[in-house]
């Protein structure tokens, strides 16, 4: 039989409580920070304009479930403001029937932004008056 040594079931002990508590830090601190990606990509904005384009076609989704097919409408497309002012950016954002049909103009909607590519600068103003506007010249006569 081995001789116990003195000691070992304490230091055994404090090891498995420091990294149960190790354990527990990095379980808390990824629970804190699980949606913090999200939210900074997150806005709120007002809806401007909706859009409805008609384009009856048939969709058909290739998945884990088999092919399927469904037949819709078109395209619903929301115009959502965010900012004030000379800092306002409009987004477009295209949605399900159901969302297009729950909000109406003047509505505070919140979503995640999509890629830059996809956002629209604010319009530029009107010219200013006595501005002439430029014209391509005319190609020369042969």
């Amino acid at each position: 039989m081995r001789p116990r040594r003195s000691g070992s079931a304490r230091s055994e002990l404090l090891i498995a409580i420091a990294l149960a508590a190790l354990l527990f830090g990095f379980l808390l601190f990824a629970f804190l920070n699980m949606g913090r990606k999200t939210a900074k990509g997150s806005r709120h904005g007002i809806v401007t304009e909706k859009l409805f384009t008609p384009q009856k076609e048939q969709q058909v989704t290739i998945g884990a479930g088999g092919v399927r097919a469904q037949e819709v409408d078109g395209e619903y497309r929301l115009t959502v403001r965010v900012g004030d002012g000379e800092a306002a950016k409009d987004y477009h954002i295209w949605v399900d029937p159901r969302v297009y049909a729950q909000h109406k103009v003047g509505d505070k909607y919140f979503f995640v932004e999509p890629p830059t590519a996809l956002a629209s600068p604010r319009p530029s103003p009107a010219p200013a008056a006595g501005a002439t506007p430029q014209a391509i010249p005319p190609s020369p006569a042969p």
